[in-house]
């Protein structure tokens, strides 16, 4: 395929070659917001096939470029928690929030293993996060989306560790207890003078 900016001219086109028999291709680095026009010809050992007609196509807008703030985190038990955030108000040249992500991962992981929860647009900023392992020490962030990708995220990472449930020592009192706790490690508090 070749593409070209629409106050171009087609001699200025990109060639793309995808080598593949499916009937679509993924370009990237376009610019946001922006008019192309594209071309479709196949390809083979004897070599180019005719060229399509042209098509007029915008790229989306951008993605939210303001992260959320004020994340906050609640443990509700040893392996939950409750994040709530504040809305992000996209601006003209962004595409519309279709949701948020919150993106939680081992704190002795790198962030590439990290779970998203998806949030959508309408519903309250908060979600409970469930089946986290109790005693171990995670990192989360959160995150705008929309159809121009994912925005930023807040920052810095908030740092926090699950609770234990333990059990009294003394067995022969035949009591259970159970110590519900969440040590919320804000790494935005340690860097306070």
């Amino acid at each position: 395929l070749k593409y070209w900016k629409k106050e171009h001219n087609e001699e200025d086109s990109v060639y793309y070659l995808s080598r593949t028999t499916r009937p679509w291709a993924l370009i990237v680095g376009l610019e946001p917001d922006t008019y192309y026009f594209v071309k479709v010809m196949a390809y083979n050992a004897a070599g180019e096939g005719p060229e399509s007609e042209r098509y007029l196509e915008r790229t989306y807008r951008k993605a939210p470029q303001k992260p959320p703030s004020s994340v906050q985190i609640e443990g509700i038990n040893p392996s939950t928690i409750r994040v709530t955030w504040r809305y992000i108000a996209p601006s003209q040249d962004e595409e519309p929030v279709q949701g948020y992500k919150i993106r939680i991962w081992e704190k002795d992981q790198d962030m590439s293993s990290a779970n998203d929860t998806v949030v959508l647009i309408g519903r309250k900023l908060e979600k409970y996060i469930d089946n986290l392992t109790p005693g171990k020490s995670y990192n989360l962030r959160v995150l705008a989306y929309s159809n121009g990708g994912d925005g930023r995220m807040s920052s810095p990472p908030i740092q926090f560790q699950m609770g234990i449930t333990q059990t009294p020592l003394n067995s022969a009192t035949n009591l259970s207890a159970s110590i519900v706790t969440l040590v919320a490690l804000l790494s935005a508090l340690l860097c306070l003078p």
